[in-house]
């Protein structure tokens, strides 16, 4: 107890101080802890620590530490609690997993964070607008479409079309083209009018709005008027 073997050396050296067993290669990667103390992420914290009062002595996800000569209430990354300037915190301290070993939000990622769980980290698609606390895609972005059985965002069969939906026997539906562009089935088309004429679009109906995604589906017409 309280030593670890070098095996460059062949030697074995004391662990830190608040390690009951360690194992090496450096003293504070410890297996178990003195009493007062507890394991986290293989280092010996000290328990109870009343010095930094507030929040650190009341509160999960505060540890007492001594910076700059200064205890000072801070928050433990690594232990699925976001706390004070963390953004996300997932349980580890790895990087390029989404949640940094900071506990920052990874560029090109979400995390979605729960009071149980911690964050779950997904990266971001191109196609999505909004996400589900699974990862998965909620709403898309203009030109693209859900489909509500795997939840993933599939681009519009007409690069015109901004809003579109699946059909069923009749294939996709085109119900919003970009301006100066008007939806028939799953294609949008320019609307020409005779000579001195111009187009008018009316708003129909509002068929359905669909969950989660609040998306709504409407119908159009199309006239030309003098």
């Amino acid at each position: 107890f309280g030593t670890y073997l070098v095996d460059e050396i062949k030697q074995c050296l004391r662990c830190h101080s608040a390690c009951l067993e360690c194992s090496g290669p450096r003293s504070n990667e410890c297996l178990s802890c003195k009493p007062n103390y507890k394991l986290f992420n293989r280092t010996c914290i000290i328990l109870n620590d009343t010095s930094c009062g507030g929040k650190c002595k009341t509160e999960l996800g505060w540890i007492c530490k001594l910076m700059q000569g200064i205890n000072t209430c801070t928050s433990i990354c690594g232990d699925k609690i976001v706390r004070g300037d963390e953004d996300c915190d997932d349980g580890n301290t790895r990087t390029l997993d989404g949640c940094s070993d900071t506990c920052q939000i990874e560029p090109g990622w979400k995390c979605i964070s729960d009071s149980r769980n911690g964050s779950v980290c997904f990266q971001c698609l191109d196609s999505c607008l909004g996400y589900l606390s699974n990862g998965q895609c909620a709403s898309c972005k203009p030109g693209y479409r859900l489909d509500k059985l795997s939840m993933v965002c599939t681009r519009c069969q007409d690069a015109l079309c901004i809003n579109c939906l699946a059909g069923s026997s009749k294939g996709e539906t085109c119900m919003l083209c970009k301006e100066g562009y008007f939806p028939q089935g799953s294609s949008c088309f320019v609307k020409v009018c005779e000579e001195g004429g111009f187009f008018n679009v009316i708003n129909l109906s509002l068929i359905h709005i669909s969950e989660p995604t609040r998306q709504a589906e409407i119908s159009y017409a199309v006239f030309c008027l003098k």
